[in-house]
């Protein structure tokens, strides 16, 4: 989108013509977008694991949560519920929402770099 290009722009006209670390390009990215990037700079960066958006689903509940990342981790994502686009704010710790009704399936964004688990045992 159109801030994320902005960012970008903005890092090659900050930082031009100097060698930079990672540290000062994630605090430039922190700062420009007003999100704390951190958890998910260190998941992709400094780990080689990818998180698992583990979820159970028990008649029009949903529970989710990440498995396989750093502590923190907290990335939001977007799944498909039914036909629309919903977008969830995982932790390590189980989370559920109520659904309009029961679901077969929650499918992750491909743009996302996770993998997606279904868990079969009862709601946490």
């Amino acid at each position: 989108d159109a801030k994320w290009q902005g960012i970008l722009r903005g890092i090659q006209s900050t930082f031009r013509h100097q060698v930079v670390t990672a540290a000062q390009v994630e605090q430039y990215i922190n700062a420009q977008s007003g999100i704390d990037f951190t958890r998910v700079f260190q998941q992709y960066l400094t780990t080689t694991q990818i998180p698992v958006f583990d979820y159970r689903l028990d008649g029009s509940t949903l529970a989710y949560r990440w498995t396989g990342a750093v502590p923190g981790f907290d990335l939001p994502v977007k799944v498909m519920l039914g036909s629309a686009w919903v977008a969830l704010k995982p932790t390590s710790e189980w989370q559920t929402v109520k659904l309009d009704r029961p679901q077969e399936s929650v499918t992750v964004d491909q743009n996302y770099y996770v993998l997606t688990r279904r868990e079969t045992s009862a709601t946490p």
